[in-house]
C-alpha cells in the first residue's frame, strides 16, 4: 500500500539523503526518500567512481578544510566523525575499507556502486520513491504539503537534500532546494563553483592548447584580483583544452570572484628552485639547447610553451631579454582569468542556505519548524579528499538524531 503520508519526508536521495534514510532506518521512525530520478548518482561519480567517502583526520584538523564553515561544521564531524562513518560502513553495510594518501577512506573495492547498493539495501527499496519530482513544499497546519509532478505527499518533518547545483547534468543536483527554501523565506548564499576547472581568456587558452593533457607537477598558483593576491595554492595542474585543472588549480576555483574583469593567476613552475639555481645551471651549459636543459628540471613541453619560437636555441644564444621572458615564464607565468568556473560542472557548490539559519548542533531550521537541511544544500563546501562526503553525512547524522528526540519526546 502506497504511504503518502510519511512521518519524516527527506527531499532528495544524494549521499545526505540516503545516509539520513539509514539512520531513520534503525530507528524504526516512518519515512520516505522522494528522489526525482535514481538515488545516489552523484555519490557513483566522486573519487572517479571509486567513493571517497572520507578523510581520517581528527575533527580538529579536518574543520580546516571547510574554509569559513569550519565553525559551523565543527559540531557535527565531531559528533559523528570519520572513524564513525568508516564504523558504519564496515559494521552496518558490511564494506571493507581503505586508507591511501592524505588520510583518503575508499572502500576496499574501489567500487562507488558497492556503497550505493549496501546503503538502499540497508534503507528498504520500498522507503525510496524513485522519478519523483517534487515541485512545491509548504507548510500548512502543522503539517508539510509536497507536491510533486504527479503526486502529493503529507509529512510531520522534512529533511531537504537534495544537494547543490554542481554536476547537474549528470547527477540531477539542479539548485531546486534553493528556491524552495528561498520561498520559504531562507537566505541563500550565492552561488558559486568550487573545486573547478579554471578557464583561460581566450588568447591564453589559445597559448596551452599544444599543452593539453600536460601535467606540471608541484606548482605554486598565486590568485590577484584587482592586482591583489587574495590566495595561494600548491600542488600538480593539468592543461585542458579551456585552461587548468588538477588539484592546484581546482582549489583556487571557489576565490574567483562572479565578475571577473581583472583576475589573473602567477604560476611558479619552480617554487622549490630558487632563481639563481636556474641562471647558474644556464651559466654552466651553454653549448646546451635551453630545453634540454630546463627540461630537467620542468616537464620538457612547458619549457617549449614558454620559449615560443626560440625553442631551438642554446644557452649561448639567449639574449637578455630572452633569458628574462624565461626566467618570468618558469617562475611567474601570467594567466588572465576571462570568466568564472561553470558551475554546472563543478565538483561542489559555494553558497546555499545562510548558516546563520540553521542551527549547528540540529541542522533545523530556525525559520521554519519542523524543517532540516542537510548536506550540500548548506553553505558548506569543503576541499578535494573525502570533505564533502563527510559533511554530508554527519549533517544528516545530526539532524536525524534531533528528529528521534523530539519524537521521543511527544
Amino acid at each position: 500500500m502506497k504511504n503518502n503520508s510519511p512521518h519524516i519526508a527527506i527531499i532528495g536521495g544524494g549521499a545526505a539523503g540516503l545516509f539520513a534514510g539509514c539512520f531513520l532506518a534503525r530507528s524504526g521512525v516512518d519515512f520516505l526518500i522522494l528522489e526525482k530520478g535514481t538515488p545516489g548518482r552523484k555519490l557513483l561519480v566522486t573519487g572517479h567512481t571509486r567513493c571517497n567517502i572520507t578523510n581520517r583526520k581528527q575533527a580538529k584538523a579536518l574543520k580546516e578544510g571547510y574554509h569559513e564553515a569550519g565553525n559551523f561544521i565543527y559540531p557535527a564531524i565531531s559528533k559523528f566523525s570519520p572513524e564513525d562513518t568508516i564504523s558504519f560502513l564496515e559494521n552496518e553495510l558490511e564494506i571493507e575499507t581503505k586508507e591511501e594518501d592524505n588520510n583518503r577512506i575508499f572502500p576496499k573495492s574501489d567500487k562507488a556502486v558497492q556503497v550505493l547498493d549496501a546503503l538502499i539495501k540497508y534503507i528498504g527499496k520500498e522507503r525510496i520513491v524513485n522519478d519523483c519530482e517534487v515541485v512545491k513544499i509548504k507548510r500548512k497546519e502543522n503539517k508539510f504539503v509536497i507536491r510533486t509532478k504527479s503526486d502529493m505527499y503529507l509529512a510531520d518533518i522534512v529533511l531537504i537534500s537534495t544537494g547543490g547545483a554542481s554536476h547537474g547534468a549528470t547527477t540531477g543536483s539542479d539548485g531546486f532546494s534553493y528556491t524552495v527554501l528561498e520561498k520559504m523565506g531562507h537566505t541563500i548564499v550565492p552561488l558559486r563553483a568550487s573545486i573547478a576547472q579554471i578557464i583561460l581568456d581566450g588568447q591564453d587558452r589559445e597559448a596551452i592548447l599544444p599543452l593539453q593533457g600536460v601535467t606540471a607537477k608541484n606548482v605554486k598558483i598565486d590568485l590577484y584580483v584587482d592586482n591583489k593576491k587574495i590566495t595561494t595554492s600548491s600542488g600538480d595542474m593539468l592543461f585542458t583544452h579551456k585552461g587548468l585543472s588538477g588539484p592546484a588549480p581546482m582549489r583556487l576555483a571557489r576565490e574567483i570572484p562572479l565578475e571577473t574583469k581583472n583576475v589573473h593567476i602567477i604560476v611558479d613552475y619552480l617554487p622549490d628552485t630558487d632563481e639563481s639555481v636556474i641562471s647558474k645551471m644556464l651559466n654552466d651549459n651553454p653549448n646546451t639547447k635551453v630545453v634540454n636543459l630546463m627540461g630537467t628540471i620542468v616537464t620538457k613541453s612547458i619549457v617549449e610553451g614558454i620559449l615560443g619560437d626560440n625553442k631551438d636555441v642554446f644557452v649561448r644564444d639567449l639574449r637578455k631579454d630572452m633569458r628574462k621572458n624565461l626566467m618570468d615564464g618558469l617562475k611567474r607565468k601570467k594567466y588572465i582569468i576571462s570568466q568564472p568556473p561553470a558551475l554546472a560542472t563543478a565538483t561542489v557548490t559555494r553558497g546555499g542556505v545562510s548558516l546563520k539559519e540553521i542551527d549547528r548542533n540540529t541542522m533545523k531550521s530556525k525559520l521554519v519548524p519542523g524543517l532540516y537541511v542537510a548536506g550540500e544544500a548548506l553553505d558548506v563546501d569543503g576541499i578535494s579528499g573525502g570533505y564533502n562526503l563527510q559533511a554530508a553525512i554527519s549533517t544528516a547524522y545530526l539532524a536525524v538524531q534531533d528528529m528521534i528526540k523530539s519524537e521521543n519526546n511527544t
